[in-house]
């Protein structure tokens, strides 16, 4: 009996041993597979990864991955930081999108992306019915949804897009728009560093250029934006050199994060001037040991080299035109046609540069210099013969002038008559100067409030669509006016004074000659010269 029991407790003991043994080796078997799985998975998992087949892109809905497209292969695709824990981790996230991929026939790859055109801003956007990307002539992704992108570049018809950081032609059904208010570069500034120059110069420029705000563009880059095929960034230049600078100065032009462009295939001539989309010639600026830093602040903003500058301008004050075959004109602030044009002769005879507004609040900011022979017109009000006589003149001499209208008296459309007529602010209902409020009487600019002079100067604005400068009506002035004429937004203001201005004047009390019926040709040279 005992032996029975023995045998019977030990057939229980072994069996369970058996049983146990068997568990637990189908534990291990289970686990050494789900790890050799999960293993064979996190083979294919990198923050860049390839594909080495074509592959099925898939959306995540409601726990179930839905097909919606395919990548091609070799495409590089960014994924996001994941955690591969089990063998049902199979499906990985795309960097920056809301689709998945599988993780089959996906091989590691270093972080390498296309920084192509990341000088260029986008001004369009292009919204597609169904995505679809090409690399070449290659579909390299199709996509069944809809997808707006930001327009990197354009050649003739083709528009090219980012996507996963790198760069595609988009094709199918898509439609577009442009964006608005984008600022964008007008002109660029190339440079070249002269044969001999030194290091210690080289990194003086690079230390200005970067204290500027600049940075370097590509040949590549440059080459697209001159055809017109890209918008680039503001403050962009192109730093031109040869292989033996490239050697000598890259790991200094490299700690700027700037780049030397070498290989170059088309023609740049030595010239003062900054190049625009469009242009056929290409120019750059020399930087030599000996070119100081001012010239180099020009060349950035594209002022030209004037080597003796001008100081001073005569701006000129006219009033009311008549023509003397027709009658005469009793003000003394008139002045005939034969008289005008007698003037405007000796302007154009002796080589004078007769500015515009803008030029001329340039040349006051110092962002441009001026040849020693320059004048600026103006004329205030808007009255007799400003309108019908004045126009016709000026279209034929082809020199600008700027009329200060009184906006509330005449229509600015009465003026439009010459491209060369520009419209400035004399004020909207400000010219009275005999004017009465609360027992007190005269110019009416000097009882005003400044609310009610700024009430005044913004109807104006928005009238003749400019601020850029006022003109005190009967020239006078107190602080009240000038302090609404600044909080309104003008650069300039005019009174008289019959002096020149310089970079010295007050831009709020800028002088001019008024020109009178008497003024006669020799007065008229003394003024100007």
């Amino acid at each position: 009996m005992k032996k029975r029991i023995w045998f019977g407790v030990v057939f229980i003991f072994g069996s369970i041993l058996v049983v146990l043994a068997i568990f637990l080796g189908s534990q291990y078997l289970r686990e050494k597979n789900e790890q050799e799985k999960v293993n064979e998975i996190r083979k294919h998992y990198a923050l860049m990864v390839k594909t080495s087949a074509s592959k099925k892109l898939y959306q995540k809905e409601k726990g179930q991955y839905v097909e919606v497209g395919t990548v091609a292969e070799e495409i590089y695709l960014p994924l996001e930081e994941m955690k591969i824990d089990d063998s049902t981790d199979t499906f990985f996230k795309i960097s920056g999108v809301d689709y998945y991929i599988d993780y089959q026939d996906l091989e590691k790859s270093s972080l390498s992306l296309d920084n192509s055109f990341e000088s260029f801003i986008s001004t369009k956007v292009v919204t597609t019915k169904k995505v679809e990307l090409y690399e070449g002539e290659r579909l390299v992704f199709s996509i069944d949804d809809s997808f707006s992108f930001d327009v990197v570049l354009q050649v003739e018809d083709t528009y090219y897009v980012k996507f996963l950081d790198n760069v595609y032609s988009i094709g199918g059904d898509f439609s577009i728009q442009d964006k608005e208010d984008i600022s964008k570069l007008e002109k660029l500034s190339a440079f070249t560093l002269s044969s001999d120059i030194s290091e210690e110069k080289v990194k003086e420029v690079l230390s200005l250029f970067q204290e500027q705000g600049y940075t370097t563009i590509t040949y590549s880059d440059f080459l697209h934006w001159i055809k017109g095929e890209g918008d680039l960034l503001d403050k962009k230049i192109l730093l031109l050199g040869n292989q033996e600078q490239k050697q000598e100065f890259q790991e200094l032009v490299s700690a700027y994060s700037y780049s030397l462009e070498t290989d170059v295939n088309t023609s740049f001539q030595e010239g003062d001037q900054q190049l625009q989309v469009g242009d056929t010639e290409y120019f750059y600026y020399l930087i030599t040991n000996d070119t100081s830093k001012e010239r180099i602040l020009d060349m950035l903003n594209g002022v030209k080299y004037i080597e003796n500058p001008i100081s001073e301008v005569a701006v000129l004050n006219y009033h009311f035109f008549y023509d003397e075959t027709k009658g005469d004109c009793t003000e003394s602030i008139c002045i005939s046609m034969t008289n005008f044009k007698k003037q405007l002769d000796y302007l154009k005879e002796n080589n004078f540069k007769v500015l515009t507004m803008q030029e001329f609040n340039d040349w006051m900011d110092g962002k441009i210099e001026l040849g020693q022979k320059s004048v600026l017109i103006t004329i205030d009000d808007g009255a007799a013969g400003t309108f019908d006589l004045l126009p016709a003149i000026l279209e034929e001499y082809q020199m600008p002038a700027t009329l200060f209208l009184i906006s509330g008296w005449w229509p600015v459309s009465r003026y439009s008559s010459s491209s060369y007529l520009e419209i400035e602010s004399h004020g909207h209902d400000l010219h009275h100067n005999h004017y009465c409020i609360n027992e007190r009487c005269g110019y009416k600019t000097l009882l005003l409030s400044k609310e009610e002079l700024k009430a005044d100067l913004k109807t104006s604005i928005d009238t003749i669509g400019s601020q850029l400068a006022f003109c005190y009506p009967f020239y006078q002035t107190n602080t009240t006016l000038v302090e609404a004429v600044k909080e309104s937004g003008f650069s300039l203001a005019f009174v008289g004074g019959n002096k020149k201005a310089t970079r010295k004047s007050n831009k709020y009390y800028v002088p001019r000659y008024i020109i009178y019926k008497n003024t006669s040709l020799g007065s008229f040279k003394n003024m100007v010269n």
